[in-house]
């Protein structure tokens, strides 16, 4: 166990004409306390008179918690007392340690300078050529405030800062945090200061009477301090780490209506007291726990569930009491912060080591594929304010951006633009130019964090972080299907500079009259008999869109259209950006790529959880040639009862063309005999579809998952026929479903 320590502050009064009622005298560690009602002594573990400074904190409170941080232990230091007694300016520095001069300094900087400091003399020492282990640390920094019961990430955008929920606590066995709260990483003092200046600039505060610059609210600032460490010997990815953290919090000051707004309501004020009540009662409670097992009110405040770990957990926790020297009235509220010091300097908490946790990194390629000719991926993408977004990539990061963003339907994702994506890789392969493809599932849907209105309530925010985490400035083209679409003219409206071109299909947009402030070409799709996108709102667009490439088409008439839309778009598209001026091939990488591989080709390729399964691509990269073969042979035998069901391998078609007439009357006798898809194994239910240059026999399920939105046979990669569209039954309503995971069975009974 481990006891609260209390360090008291006086701050000197430098008020003019102001008469000092009020006294204090500090001997051996004792505060006497000079009122018109007499003298009050209180003892503490430390007492810092008028004169002291920062620096005198930092060496009290600030280097035992560092300390115990990197020995494993939690921490905490929280400022209480009176408004105006000086808690952000012992936390902070002057102006919120945005001037980091020395002497002004607060404790919060000096942690930070030491912490990194420490950082780089431990990595020193342990990493040596004599040291038989490697080891590294991991800082990270969150910023949040409880704002009248709430609590509110500071570190957010101020257009769209959502509540914040509380989860975890005792009665679950996780210590309380916010829940989404954004965690950046630090490297360096500046950065932390940044992060506080950051947030200090969105951190409410008000003047008052007694104080200009009184905090409206209670800043908690966590930074966590990860060590990972193992055997210089040691193969694989296994490896050890502890994780520690110190929270550092500068509550708002408890003030008297009366004295600080004139008698007038003050929500704010009400609110600050209300939090620093439930603080007191929670302090109250723990203090006679022992005695009478009683209930602790952890749940009355938001304040009090996010301090729950430094008050009766697993802590080495620090209060510093700020108090002033003043007329009688300061001093009634000078004597309640003694009295509560007092009471909480007599818990104690769990002092123990965070646990070591031994944890193997996982091989994201494992059972993957490295695409060595197109460069498909997926990635995570860390944004600044939506979190932590999935994407499948394609391209050299060097080259232009292509930046695609999907429709707003429950199974919606990334996937959906692998057709056009796969399209474009091919037809620019032979022409030296190329692009940087990235479809994102958009936030809240797919693999994303986040909440799905989002893309539609910030829409230019989202994408503009996208673009910045994949270390540009701005995109060559944004393009955009249905409510994607939507969401990327909205972007473009709300910054101008975010592409150079817009490329939208089945689009829908939101009062059409705006768009006459966009400046891009834009090229604009419809299918004039799909009533969920009406092309009257397309031919809006183009009447208020600066340089519209308008098209619309019929879907079952035009079947040039319909049936090899990939090909016409990405031919349009091209000639869009040829017309307008010539794309640079090579684009010079303005910031770091955030970007953390999640997966090959495989994964590129594959869908997860509810994605549409009719977007898949499957290729020769795709499954391993033993285990394919494997497959099929274990096939064989199942259909051994059955004669005549698969009689060829894939590589015995190679040679059909050695007798045309027989291959053809034994085809024939294979299509009437065959009764299993030979890329899915299922049983046909509908007239199936054969591949005129290879003889593969498709349901037609998977004839229109490969030969209307891939061009190409799904077995053997041989390009399809402009023929074999003609065999798809666009009549039949299918529903998409997975491949069995195993071939199905037969049982036979005999009688």
């Amino acid at each position: 166990m481990e006891p609260i320590r209390v360090c008291v502050k006086i701050k000197p009064t430098k008020e003019k004409g102001s008469t000092i009622n009020t006294k204090t005298r500090i001997q051996n560690e004792t505060l006497s306390l000079t009122t018109n009602e007499g003298i009050k002594e209180f003892v503490f573990d430390k007492i810092l008179g008028p004169r002291s400074t920062n620096s005198d904190l930092y060496d009290i409170c600030g280097r035992h918690v560092l300390e115990n941080l990197f020995e494993g232990f939690n921490g905490c230091v929280f400022a209480y007392g009176l408004t105006g007694s000086g808690k952000t300016h012992s936390m902070l520095g002057a102006d919120g340690a945005s001037h980091c001069e020395k002497i002004l300094d607060g404790l919060i900087p000096r942690i930070a300078t030491n912490l990194f400091q420490r950082i780089a003399a431990e990595e020193l020492k342990n990493n040596g050529k004599d040291s038989d282990e490697i080891n590294g640390y991991l800082v990270t920094a969150s910023y949040v405030e409880v704002f009248e019961g709430k609590v509110y990430d500071l570190l957010a955008a101020a257009q769209h800062r959502p509540r914040l929920n509380i989860i975890g606590g005792y009665e679950c066995g996780v210590e309380a945090h916010a829940e989404n709260a954004i965690n950046e990483q630090v490297t360096t003092t500046p950065e932390v200061l940044d992060v506080i200046r950051r947030g200090s600039l969105q951190r409410r505060t008000a003047s008052t009477m007694m104080n200009e610059h009184s905090s409206r609210s209670h800043a908690i600032l966590t930074l966590t301090l990860e060590k990972r460490w193992r055997k210089k010997d040691t193969c694989g990815g296994e490896y050890e780490s502890q994780c520690s953290r110190v929270l550092l919090l500068d509550l708002a000051g408890s003030e008297r209506t009366i004295h600080a707004h004139g008698g007038h309501k003050d929500t704010a004020g009400c609110a600050v007291n209300l939090g620093l009540l439930a603080l007191q009662q929670v302090a109250h409670a723990l203090s006679e726990r022992n005695s009478n097992n009683k209930h602790v009110p952890y749940r009355n405040s938001a304040l009090t569930r996010l301090m729950s770990p430094a008050l009766a957990g697993n802590s080495a926790t620090w209060m510093l009491a700020c108090i002033h020297e003043g007329d009688d009235e300061r001093a009634k509220e000078t004597l309640a912060t003694l009295k509560f010091a007092t009471t909480l300097g007599g818990l104690q908490t769990t002092h123990a080591r965070a646990p070591i946790t031994t944890t193997t990194i996982q091989d994201v390629m494992a059972g993957d594929e490295e695409d060595v000719e197109y460069g498909r991926r997926t990635c995570y993408i860390p944004t600044k304010h939506f979190g932590t977004l999935f994407a499948r990539c394609a391209g050299d990061r060097t080259k232009p951006l292509l930046l695609y963003v999907h429709g707003s339907g429950p199974r919606n994702s990334s996937l959906e633009w692998n057709w056009l994506v796969h399209d474009i890789l091919t037809t620019t392969k032979t022409t030296r130019k190329g692009f940087y493809h990235v479809a994102i599932d958009c936030p809240g849907y797919g693999r994303s964090e986040g909440r799905k209105q989002d893309i539609r309530s910030y829409a230019g925010a989202v994408l503009m972080d996208v673009v910045k985490a994949l270390g540009k400035q701005h995109a060559c083209a944004l393009l955009g299907c249905s409510q994607g679409a939507a969401a990327v003219f909205n972007a473009v409206l709300e910054y101008p500079k975010i592409c150079e071109y817009i490329a939208v299909y089945h689009p829908v947009g939101h009062d059409v009259k705006r768009y006459h402030n966009i400046t891009q070409p834009t090229f604009l799709l419809f299918d004039t008999e799909d009533e969920g996108h009406p092309v009257k709102v397309g031919r809006r667009m183009q009447k208020y869109l600066q340089t519209p490439y308008y098209f619309e088409y019929a879907s079952s008439k035009e079947e040039g259209w319909d049936s090899v839309l990939n090909a016409r778009m990405t031919k349009e598209i091209l000639k869009m950006f040829q017309t307008h001026g010539k794309i640079k091939e090579e684009e010079k990488i303005e910031t770091a790529d955030l970007t953390q591989l999640a997966g090959g080709l495989i994964a590129w390729s594959s869908t997860h959880n509810e994605e549409h399964y009719h977007y898949t691509l499957y290729n020769k990269g795709e499954e391993d040639t033993q285990t394919t073969q494997q497959l099929r042979k274990e096939r064989e035998e199942l259909f051994k009862d059955k004669q005549g069901i698969i009689k060829k391998q894939l590589t015995e078609h190679d040679n059909c063309n050695n007798d045309n007439s027989n291959n053809e009357r034994e085809n024939e006798e294979n299509q009437q005999q065959q009764v299993v898809c030979d890329r899915c194994r299922s049983m046909f239910t509908t007239p199936p579809s054969r591949l005129q240059a290879c003889r593969h026999l498709l349901c037609q399920m998977c004839a229109r998952q490969c030969i209307l939105y891939h061009r190409k046979c799904p077995l053997c990669q041989q390009p399809t026929a402009t023929s074999d569209y003609n065999n798809i039954d666009y009549g039949i309503t299918l529903t998409p479903q997975a491949p069995p995971s195993s071939p199905p069975t037969t049982t036979t009974t005999t009688t």
